[in-house]
């Protein structure tokens, strides 16, 4: 690798450190690809499985996932919204059922700064997380965009409303929290891209910065198909010091996917 690009790459890596004791923000999914500058209209992406186990009682995995970009009338912005369902149904019984509905006005990659607002309403069943409500921005900066290649900061500051049902009862969170997320992606062949996300979190409220933080690594590799259909595999980490309902602190998944472009 060229020395120019290894020194891209750990410019990125040490904004991220640098607000390792200041920083963290909402674990959303977002910017996965490295092409937003080059829309030219709106767009839908969609992916969805469904699995079907034969056993004493059916099991089913249900997986839905819907993205779409509108463009606005000002020139490179545009309003993403993202939503997602996965349910496992054994039987009749409903074994897990979580999901996100997010809302962000953007910047589609043309501004090396640039205001990032959303608002996002997220459930986990499995967790005991009855429901997460959240609404913020970020100042996100971009590093570096070159032909195949980008990275972008995000900074900012987000309103968490959390409600969890476990074995001491329900407990409710409401906090504000600083955001810090760092974005790179590169083209690794024509028709293949890798991306990785990370985010970090710690409350504005510092006196609980060294043991209530959020720590999460999201890492794909999406392969074009065509213009229209793309395949991707997946691996996220997510480590939580004080994790609110039912769940260990540190938790991490992988999984295939396949999308539609309309």
């Amino acid at each position: 690798m060229q020395l120019k690009l290894i020194m891209k790459y750990l410019i990125a890596g040490l904004f991220c450190l640098l607000f390792h004791k200041l920083s963290y923000g909402q674990i959303l999914n977002v910017d996965r690809e490295n092409e937003d500058a080059d829309l030219q209209k709106s767009y839908w992406l969609l992916s969805a499985s469904l699995d079907k186990d034969k056993q004493v009682q059916d099991i089913q995995d249900i997986s839905v996932y819907v993205e779409n970009i509108q463009l606005l009338g000002v020139p490179g912005y545009g309003i993403t919204t993202m939503f997602q369902y996965d349910a496992t149904i054994s039987g009749s019984s409903e074994v897990q059922n979580e999901g996100f509905l997010q809302l962000r006005y953007r910047d589609l990659d043309m501004r090396k700064i640039s205001a990032d607002p959303f608002v996002q309403y997220q459930w986990n069943g499995l967790w005991g997380m009855d429901k997460r409500i959240l609404y913020g921005a970020n100042a996100r900066l971009r590093i570096f965009d070159t032909e195949g290649e980008d990275s972008y900061f995000g900074f900012g500051l987000f309103r968490q409303l959390e409600e969890w049902t476990g074995t001491d009862g329900t407990v409710n969170d409401d906090q504000w929290r600083v955001n810090c997320n760092l974005k790179i992606a590169t083209r690794i062949t024509d028709k293949l891209d890798f991306v990785n996300q990370l985010y970090y979190q710690i409350p504005f409220n510092l006196s609980k910065v060294n043991f209530d933080y959020r720590l999460y690594n999201y890492s794909e590799v999406v392969y074009e198909i065509d213009d229209q259909f793309q395949v991707g595999f997946n691996v996220d980490v997510f480590y939580n010091n004080l994790p609110l309902g039912d769940i260990e602190k540190l938790m991490y998944g992988y999984g295939f996917n396949f999308r539609v472009l309309l």
